[in-house]
């Protein structure tokens, strides 16, 4: 059936060598629209971009007239960005974009101000940052800006902002109204939801170990003594968002599971500079912690849908070796945990965060189902990517020596998806959404576990399954 929807503008005011930037608001604006919270309102974002909307017009002021007519007095909302440059003077301001904060702000608009304070071109303009300079201390006093320092903060900021300015403008059209329905309670949880995960990812991000200027070089020893001390930092610091993830899912809510889904490739990030690579990977280490400790809560609550969302091409991050690739391909458990029994170290840290909330069987059992299904994606994404390592992961296994090796939770999942072609686990997008394609890609993968297991002396493995690119066995364990 036809739906309607209200339309809220989103005027992205800035100068002209934020051009990148702008599209990374504009394509924040196009995800909110995508998001189940949009569905859920039945509210649709507009982005008004100067040099996209505005509309040639010559006798009725100057350009910055044309542009307030036309643009800045129908938006409900105001984006402003900055880098290097404030913009051209106007008769009545610093600059256009000045112009336009200000006015919109004097207005009672709901203004966010951004300052993107990334590496500066060496051919910038001088003058024009000092003016720059000038005008956001001025407006920091007004609490209006906030420092940004990649496009994926930005973006995560701009979604922040949309989210709350959203709710808050059907507030006041309910109340403007006197309507009896509480229509602001509709997004307020999930509002909410989103503020407390993203304060906690930024105290994560604030974190020594993630800093861009944290030293990543020095002789064996002290890299060994600083990869200890951010390690452990890292498992305590990052305790308070895993435990608010593992909350948000337990809710089954989608329109919030949004806002930790989009955390992973911001916790992940892509460093780009040289140095240890256990100390670089460390940077990398918070995304990989959320999305594994997500596959198995949402596994322990069987919301499939989630776990072949997690498991699909849908969730991707820059991977340093291969660009941008899936998160399940990149974001093992060797990154936060660079030992030869990293499986075994994850689930020790998982399971009691998990175990606190639905008790220590479940969280066992879905620590072995969301192993292998990740063992599977990884299999699919061999064939369909060229060079992508499958990891072997802890399983529950049974069997005896020189015995056909049987995966046993890896059964019980292979008989559901025959039984059920459209199982939540394809709609969700495991192995592209084909049950073909994931049973032929389970299957291969048992085949190969076997194959391994039948040059081991299998009966040297703990009673629990094991990690296996080693050994059949943990370390001085029989």
């Amino acid at each position: 059936m036809p739906r309607t929807a209200q339309i809220v503008s989103i005027l992205i005011a800035s100068p002209g060598d934020v051009e990148r930037q702008r599209d990374v608001i504009h394509g924040e604006v196009e995800s909110w629209n995508r998001s189940a919270l949009s569905r859920t309102l039945g509210v649709q974002l507009e982005a008004l971009r100067w040099e996209l909307d505005a509309i040639p017009e010559l006798g009725t002021g100057d350009a910055q007239s044309v542009i307030n007519r036309q643009l800045r007095d129908d938006a409900d909302i105001v984006v402003g960005i900055f880098h290097t440059r404030i913009g051209t003077r106007t008769a009545r301001a610093e600059s256009g974009t000045a112009e336009e904060i200000e006015n919109s702000a004097a207005d009672g608009k709901p203004v966010h101000v951004y300052v993107d304070v990334s590496d500066v071109p060496i051919n910038h303009d001088p003058e024009q940052l000092a003016s720059l300079k000038r005008y956001v201390a001025r407006l920091s006093t007004r609490g209006l800006l906030r420092e940004v320092a990649s496009d994926d903060e930005l973006a995560r900021h701009v979604r922040l902002a949309l989210d709350r300015d959203v709710a808050n403008l059907l507030a006041e059209g309910s109340r403007a109204v006197g309507s009896q329905v509480p229509d602001s309670d509709v997004p307020a949880p999930t509002v909410r939801a989103r503020e407390e995960l993203n304060r906690a990812a930024d105290d994560v991000l604030r974190l020594e170990a993630m800093r861009g200027d944290s030293p990543m070089d020095g002789p064996p020893a002290a890299l060994t003594e600083m990869y200890q001390r951010r390690h452990h930092e890292l498992l305590h610091g990052i305790r308070p968002l895993l435990e608010r993830v593992v909350a948000t899912i337990r809710t089954g809510d989608a329109a919030r599971d949004e806002a930790w889904i989009e955390l992973i490739p911001v916790l992940a990030p892509n460093p780009h500079r040289g140095g240890s690579t256990r100390l670089l990977d460390l940077v990398r280490a918070p995304g990989t912690l959320l999305f594994q400790l997500a596959g198995v809560a949402a596994t322990s609550v069987r919301n499939d849908q989630l776990v072949g969302r997690l498991l699909s091409p849908l969730i991707s991050v820059d991977d340093p070796r291969h660009g941008i690739r899936p998160a399940v391909v990149s974001l093992r458990a060797e990154v936060p945990f660079p030992t030869e029994w990293p499986s075994r170290d994850l689930s020790r840290l998982l399971i009691p965060l998990l175990a606190g909330t639905t008790g220590s069987r479940v969280a066992e059992d879905a620590w072995e189902r969301w192993t292998y299904l990740s063992a599977v994606a990884l299999t699919y994404f061999s064939v369909t990517m060229d060079g992508v390592w499958v990891d072997h992961p802890y399983l529950r296994v049974s069997g005896v020596h020189n015995a056909p090796l049987d995966v046993v939770v890896g059964r019980d999942i292979r008989k559901a998806v025959s039984a059920h072609p459209r199982h939540p686990l394809l709609r969700g997008g495991l192995c592209n959404g084909s049950d073909e394609l994931f049973l032929e890609a389970a299957v291969t993968f048992e085949a190969n576990f076997g194959n391994w297991a039948d040059s081991r002396d299998w009966q040297a493995l703990p009673g629990g399954g094991g990690s296996l690119p080693s050994g059949p066995h943990y370390p001085g364990e029989r």
